[in-house]
């Protein structure tokens, strides 16, 4: 059933993607991060190009050099605030909690670095991705937005302090949720249909598995969150999905914008109906004159 020509699914089996996963993440260690990029953008290309989505192949044509420039000029930034903050910390003199203050800063600056230079490598992601017999001259983009990713952000930092990570799932699916539905492919949007009690049955045991075997299962878990995400992953455009259950992220975004917009739509009213008031209010007063004129010239 999951190689139905309708069906969403990728096309690879476990032992490939775990060994392909594995032998990734050693260069990347051994050449302490110099060939990740490389790495990375040969996964994503295998990946990709191994993914089916409502029947239709995937395609991948990204090229490692942006890919690159991405990563560099983030590594750059951080660097230079890491640098900033050393020469912060021998001119800053007095009391320690203005040190602290000026650190906590620079921490912060370089978390929404780090973040804004995962969001482009998204981007980048989903807009070189096409499906491979489609001929239209559509774009494929990942609509984020920077302000709302801050938020999800920090929300699941906070979540996963609080609850010791065991919520963590649950903000992973928060997370693919949220992008999927924000990616378009040759013009066409994407929804995904994953519960998020799967998300708990598909990590807790390949974590603990992970411990147990000092790391070996991470590659076996990303792949079943991969293979998950895949699966549930459709074309907007070949179903009925406005009766999908919101997640509460989706429902609170939702009533945010409704609120600035009930809130900007009722400034307008108001300005308008100043307007008018204000217009009825001379008209009065033209007429109360003219009134007034009559009334002097008949005496």
């Amino acid at each position: 059933m999951k190689h139905n020509d309708n069906n969403s699914y990728l096309d690879m089996s476990a032992r490939e993607c775990y060994f392909m996963f594995l032998k990734a993440g050693i260069i990347a260690i051994l050449t302490l991060g110099i060939l990740f990029p490389y790495e990375y953008h040969k996964c994503i290309k295998i990946v990709v190009s191994n993914t089916y989505i409502d029947g239709q192949r995937c395609t991948f044509k990204g090229r490692i050099r942006d890919l690159y420039i991405i990563i560099i000029i983030g590594v750059l930034l951080i660097i230079a605030i890491v640098v900033l903050e050393y020469y912060l910390s021998t001119v800053i003199t007095g009391e320690n909690w203005l040190k602290w203050l000026h650190r906590g800063a620079m921490v912060l600056v370089a978390c929404v670095i780090s973040l804004i230079a995962k969001s482009e490598i998204k981007k980048w992601r989903y807009a070189n991705t096409h499906f491979l017999d489609n001929d239209s001259n559509e774009k494929s983009m990942l609509k984020l937005d920077i302000v709302r990713c801050c938020e999800i952000s920090a929300f699941s930092w906070l979540i996963n302090v609080f609850t010791i990570c065991i919520l963590f799932p649950y903000m992973v699916y928060l997370v693919i949720d949220y992008i999927t539905n924000r990616a378009v492919i040759d013009g066409e949007g994407l929804v995904f249909t994953g519960l998020r009690r799967t998300t708990f049955k598909i990590y807790f045991p390949l974590f603990i598995g992970s411990i147990l075997t000092f790391g070996l299962m991470g590659p076996y878990l990303a792949y079943r969150i991969i293979d998950w995400q895949a699966e549930n992953t459709h074309l907007v455009s070949n179903g009925d999905y406005s009766g999908r259950k919101k997640t509460w992220l989706e429902r609170l975004l939702n009533d945010k914008v409704s609120n600035i917009e009930e809130s900007v739509m009722g400034k307008l009213e108001e300005k308008k109906q100043a307007v008018v008031e204000h217009k009825e209010s001379k008209k009065k007063e033209k007429e109360i004159k003219k009134q007034q004129k009559k009334e002097s010239k008949g005496k």
